[in-house]
């Protein structure tokens, strides 16, 4: 009796390690103004791809770092008849990135 009795003693108190070392984190884990968000996860890192044109990694969706804008300047596309996009969707196919918008 004893042993199991020091058996589950070991294995709660393992467990609430375990639950430690878990990372903490409070709503919104990111700080600025991110609508209709999307990840995609690549090897080690998440990608979180915004209505803003912005880019941030993360290695455990908590914390994030920005990487980038979408567009730079002259590679933004201009689309006919088209005054807003946002909402984006990203895809991977082999080593490119496919990033969807809705239009209107």
């Amino acid at each position: 009796m004893k042993k199991v009795f020091s058996f589950f003693l070991i294995l709660s108190f393992l467990f609430k390690s375990l639950l430690l070392l878990q990372v903490q984190y409070t709503n919104p884990v990111i700080k600025i103004d991110a609508p209709d968000p999307t990840v995609i996860k690549d090897g080690d890192y998440y990608y979180l791809y915004l209505t803003a044109e912005k880019i941030f990694k993360s290695k455990d969706l908590v914390n994030w770092i920005f990487v980038r804008h979408v567009f730079d300047g002259k590679k933004r596309p201009t689309f006919v008849d088209v005054k807003f996009y946002w909402a984006p969707c990203i895809t991977k196919q082999d080593n490119l990135y496919i990033l969807y918008f809705t239009l209107a």
